[in-house]
Order: C-alpha cells, then sequence, then structure tokens
C-alpha cells in the first residue's frame, strides 16, 4: 500500500485510508504557500510514494511540484473557473480531472507536456450512500420543485435570474440552502442548475439521495454516466417554457417519477461514490508501479523540471504575484517565478 500526502480538499481521501493507504494530510495554508520543505516532517521522512493536491478553487498554494521526489497527482474540479488549471497541472506527473470535455485542455491532445493517458477522467460523486433512515424521514414531500445551493445576487447573478424567470412558470418552486440531504428527500423534483456549465457535484448527491433530478444539458460525459429519462431528465437551460411544461408533467405523474430516481440512485451507488474515485486512484497507482515505472516517471519529470517552470509554471506565478493583495504572497510568487 501507498503514502500519500494529501494537500487542500480532502475529496474521496478518506476512501484511500478504507483500501489500506496511509494518508497524511495538509491543510491549506489560507495566506500563505508551501515547498517541499515546508511540509511536516511526518511527510517528508519515509520516502512518501504519492503527492496529492485536492483542487482548492484558490490560487495555487503548492509551489515547486516539479521537483517534489515523489509520484504526483493534481485532482481539478473547477477547470471551468480557473483557465491557468491546464499549464499549473504539468507541474505534475498525472491528473485527475472532473470535467470530461476538458480533458484535451490538459495533454498532448493540445501541446501540453502530460501523456493523454495520464489525464484521466474522474467524474463527480456522491460522498457516500444514504441511509435507509434518511431515505424515509421525510414524508410526506413538502415541495413540488426545490433547488438546494448557493442562491446570491453578489456571487451568482445568473442563477438568480434563472430561478425566478421559472418561479413565473412554476409558482411552486422555491430554493435554500443548508443540509441537503435532508432537503433533496423532502422534495417531489430536485432541480439542479450549473454554473459556468460544470457537471457538478450536486448532480451525484441528488440521485444519492432518491431524488427525481432535474439537471440541464451540459455535457463533460453527463450522458454517458446517465440516461434522459430513465435515471434523470435533462432540460435545456435556455428554453424555460419547456422545462415548465416538463415540471408539470412529472408532478402529475409521482410513479414515473419513483421510477426514475430509483434508476439513479441504482447507478450512483453502484458507480459514482467516493469509494469508487478512491479505486480510480488506486487502479492508476498500481499501474505506475509496475516495472518501477513511477521511479522512472519521477525521474523523467526532475529531468525537465527547468523546462517544465519556464514553459507552464513562470507566467502563472508572474501574474499572481501581480494580483495578490498581501506583500508576503506577491514576494512568494516573484520568487517561485525566478526559481
Amino acid at each position: 500500500m501507498a503514502k500519500i500526502i494529501w494537500a487542500g480538499n480532502t475529496f474521496f481521501a478518506p476512501c484511500l485510508t478504507d483500501l489500506g493507504h496511509e494518508v497524511i494530510y495538509i491543510n491549506y495554508p489560507a495566506g500563505s504557500v508551501l515547498r517541499w520543505e515546508d511540509l511536516p516532517a511526518a511527510c517528508r521522512s519515509g520516502a512518501p510514494d504519492l503527492f496529492v493536491l485536492g483542487d482548492v478553487s484558490a490560487p495555487p498554494f503548492i509551489l515547486g511540484v516539479e521537483a517534489f521526489p515523489c509520484l504526483t497527482c493534481f485532482y481539478c474540479v473547477d477547470s471551468h473557473l480557473h483557465s491557468w488549471y491546464p499549464r499549473y497541472a504539468q507541474a505534475f506527473d498525472f491528473c485527475l480531472v472532473s470535467l470530461k470535455d476538458h480533458l484535451p485542455l490538459f495533454s498532448s491532445a493540445t501541446g501540453m507536456h502530460l501523456p493523454q493517458d495520464r489525464v484521466v477522467w474522474c467524474p463527480p460523486y456522491a460522498l457516500r450512500k444514504i441511509t435507509a433512515t434518511e431515505q424515509t424521514r421525510a414524508s410526506p414531500k413538502n415541495w413540488d420543485i426545490l433547488f438546494v445551493g448557493k442562491v446570491d445576487p453578489r456571487v451568482n447573478p445568473e442563477r438568480v435570474a434563472f430561478l425566478q424567470k421559472l418561479k413565473r412558470i412554476i409558482p411552486s418552486l422555491d430554493w435554500r440552502s443548508g443540509d441537503f440531504r435532508k432537503f433533496f428527500t423532502e422534495a417531489k423534483l430536485v432541480l439542479n442548475h450549473c454554473i459556468a456549465g460544470d457537471l457538478n457535484f450536486r448532480t451525484m448527491e441528488a440521485l444519492a439521495c432518491g431524488s427525481c433530478l432535474l439537471t440541464p444539458n451540459i455535457g463533460h460525459g453527463l450522458q454517458e454516466l446517465f440516461t434522459d429519462g430513465e435515471d434523470l431528465f435533462i432540460y435545456n437551460p435556455e428554453d424555460l417554457p419547456a422545462l415548465g411544461g416538463l415540471v408539470r408533467q412529472l408532478l402529475q405523474n409521482p410513479a414515473l417519477c419513483a421510477k426514475v430516481a430509483a434508476s439513479g440512485l441504482q447507478k450512483v451507488n453502484a458507480g459514482h461514490l467516493g469509494e469508487h474515485r478512491a479505486l480510480l486512484l488506486d487502479r492508476i497507482w498500481r499501474k505506475q508501479l509496475q516495472g518501477n515505472n513511477a521511479t522512472q516517471i519521477v525521474q523523467n519529470r526532475l529531468a525537465r523540471k527547468a523546462d517544465i517552470h519556464a514553459r507552464y509554471l513562470k507566467l502563472i506565478y508572474l501574474l499572481f504575484a501581480e494580483s495578490m493583495e498581501l506583500p508576503a504572497l506577491r514576494q512568494a510568487y516573484l520568487a517561485a517565478a525566478k526559481t
């Protein structure tokens, strides 16, 4: 089993422990950055096998990854928000990418350094199965159709506008924030809305709650994972009258809603939980270790670290050096650019 240093968001890391791997966590150090020599001694001792950075959707806080002495992985979720991610990912040995349509942006398919077979689709997932108690505690349903998530005109005005327009067509539409598992199980229909066209985790979490889900047609492998009308319902966010008609049709057909919700739940439980994403990383790890592949991959990266820095990282660090408000961060990124 592997000794893994995991920095940033933990995502499915606990499931790696369940598989027998040793996982050491490094928290995101707000207002500072880390290099290899800054990691706690417990992380740097005993020759760790793998370093994983879990996407924190923030400026890069791990610097010098191209010189790390172990196999490295970037788990990228928010590539729809950060255009610099594909370049930063070139400092790593392989990359897990949540949004399937973005895979080519990270690999040699578009002139990047990483080979295509080391840029792997890792779709969103539900953290765990919903318990029988959670499934049955909400009866009767309290909402016809419900959206659960952040609805803030300062943060996502397009979502606010979308929901307000739809509410004029479907007056019983409501939205909440908070305990999504509780709210999802209390709604006849769960509405998903995506920011910047991403396949979000809300898709999986709603299905994992046994909800009848309506989600926008956004690509990124959605229809490879689920079948429209069988596991969930896909709508065109540009055609609100059609969405309103679909909602009214489904509210009049609870048996169909229950059948589709059950199918979606079965598919998530069978292949889209945190444990399944941990198994994906575990399989990659085992494949890379065969025939000392990991050692060769690391040696090849170390031999090219100056080129990786010059081609992919320097510009990122210079841009962040200009944009940071904290003087210490400006200096850190400027120093990283000059390394």
